[in-house]
């Protein structure tokens, strides 16, 4: 913002605050003229309080609140005292979940924490987030000034496995009272899938283990190994294949499939990170094809699709498949010198 060489006068002039709010108002006045409510991110307005002057009285600000303190986008008490309606927000799917890692507990606490303090905020309404991306692309470019496409930087598993969440949000939604999250999960895992106590117990431990991001091959737990990491993973998968629900199956394959294909990626990484070490040689390629190959992409592929196809457009799912891919099939390519698949 105020980057543009149109826009710099003007940030220079007024700040961004009031380059923000004027654009803004202009968007906002255009919808109520239409008899409508503009519904506003408050992010913005919050770490530029000035960009709130002139908005129409029917704006509404979103605050949005994924575990964060509330003064992270700016002084949270601009926000309450503006005049303006407020909705609070938090999330079920958001950074840094992506098809290989929900991180499951956190949206847990969100929820638990931030639905009561929306409402001693005086909040009139709460929304669920729910982020199958980052909200950030990357521009594929046809020539320097036109774009042929806009990749979504960082996807994630589809909404199809997250009932447990959504029904985590009504249920703190519809209590004054802060969720009890274990207490929640128990009796969510004994009535929908007809676990006893200790297999909840047992599905609620496998759900919330090893929640650790991985970036360029390192782990966001520095005491973590990877090795170890894959023996914690290899666990869950194998808790959640001897987990037999009587009820719901499908919902609980869900689980099961999102923590195989988190294990399978683990697993690839590790391959990854022993093709770029020093150490590696030509003579290594073939054992390490063969390791490629073992991940049996098409088994988890199959297993999407038929989750998931009663949903999404088949053209969808099989794009969502290559996507996941697409990095051990590139991989396969360049060790196997394929230049045709």
């Amino acid at each position: 913002m105020g980057i543009h060489q149109n826009q710099k006068k003007k940030a220079a002039e007024v700040g961004k605050g009031r380059l923000y709010g004027d654009f803004i108002k202009l968007l906002c006045d255009i919808v109520v003229g239409l008899g409508k409510r503009p519904v506003l991110w408050a992010d913005i307005a919050l770490k530029y309080p000035d960009a709130l002057q002139g908005l129409p009285k029917e704006t509404v600000f979103v605050d949005w609140n994924y575990g964060w303190d509330i003064n992270m986008f700016g002084d949270h008490h601009n926000l309450l005292n503006s005049g303006f309606e407020v909705w609070g927000a938090p999330s079920i799917r958001s950074h840094p979940d992506n098809y290989f890692l929900t991180q499951w507990e956190k949206h847990f606490r969100n929820i638990r924490d931030f639905i009561p303090q929306a409402r001693n905020f005086g909040y009139k309404g709460l929304i669920m987030t729910s982020w199958s991306t980052s909200g950030l692309y990357s521009t594929i470019w046809e020539s320097t000034r036109d774009a042929s496409d806009l990749q979504a930087i960082r996807r994630v598993y589809p909404i199809t496995g997250f009932n447990l969440l959504i029904a985590a949000f009504f249920e703190g939604v519809n209590n004054t009272k802060p969720l009890d999250i274990e207490s929640f999960v128990l009796q969510y895992a004994q009535k929908r899938y007809g676990f006893g106590q200790q297999k909840a117990k047992d599905f609620w431990t496998a759900l919330k283990a090893i929640p650790y991001e991985i970036v360029q091959g390192q782990i966001s737990d520095t005491n973590l190994s990877m090795p170890s990491f894959l023996d914690s993973a290899q666990m869950v998968a194998s808790t959640l294949r001897r987990l037999q629900p009587s009820l719901n199956q499908d919902e609980f394959e869900h689980y099961r499939l999102m923590a195989d294909i988190r294990l399978q990626y683990l697993t690839f990484t590790a391959i990854e990170m022993r093709v770029n070490s020093v150490d590696f040689k030509e003579d290594d390629i073939s054992e390490t094809l063969a390791a490629l190959e073992a991940l049996d992409m098409a088994d988890l592929d199959e297993r999407f699709i038929r989750l998931n196809k009663n949903s999404f457009f088949e053209a969808e799912l099989k794009q969502e498949n290559d996507y996941r891919n697409s990095k051990i099939r590139l991989l396969q390519q360049r060790l196997s010198r394929n230049k045709i698949d």
